[in-house]
């Protein structure tokens, strides 16, 4: 079954590699995401800001977690991040919403935040809120190891 873009293209998966492209699957949705270290860490002040409004809803999240369980509405509304549409990373033969985080990563993360992340966006270091500590939440990093094996 043809499935990646050398499959039907006839492309050399090496040639792809050496060029720095990559091989994406054209049946199923990427496994992609926008690194924070990279807003964190980048001389662009517009791209730090982002890394902080990421950190400031973090934090809105884990006071409304402190606060007790939600309504599934709301759970939605501020926990699931679906695929952006229009950047067609979620591409597929069957459409381009993708993947995005759903249910499962939104009732964990509410589930984590008060107790894991109690001070989140108010650390002890040096340099700042890390978003990335997310990823310590036991069904993300389920969700994290899932999309790097099916690969």
């Amino acid at each position: 079954m043809k499935v990646y873009f050398s499959d039907i293209f006839n492309c050399n998966r090496n040639d792809l590699e050496h060029y720095g492209a990559l091989n994406v699957s054209l049946v199923a949705d990427l496994p992609i995401f926008i690194d924070p270290f990279l807003l964190f860490h980048s001389k662009k002040p517009e791209y730090q800001q982002i890394h902080q409004e990421m950190i400031d809803y973090v934090a809105f999240l884990r006071n409304r977690a402190c606060e007790g369980p939600l309504s599934l509405s709301l759970l939605k509304l501020w926990y699931t991040f679906p695929e952006v549409k229009q950047n067609w990373l979620g591409w597929s033969l069957e459409g381009n919403d993708g993947r995005g985080l759903g249910p499962k990563f939104a009732r964990s993360l509410h589930r984590n935040l008060n107790a894991v992340f109690a001070n989140f966006g108010q650390e002890n270091v040096h340099v700042g809120a890390h978003i990335e500590k997310v990823c310590l939440i036991n069904s993300v990093l389920v969700e994290i190891i899932f999309h790097h094996k099916s690969r």
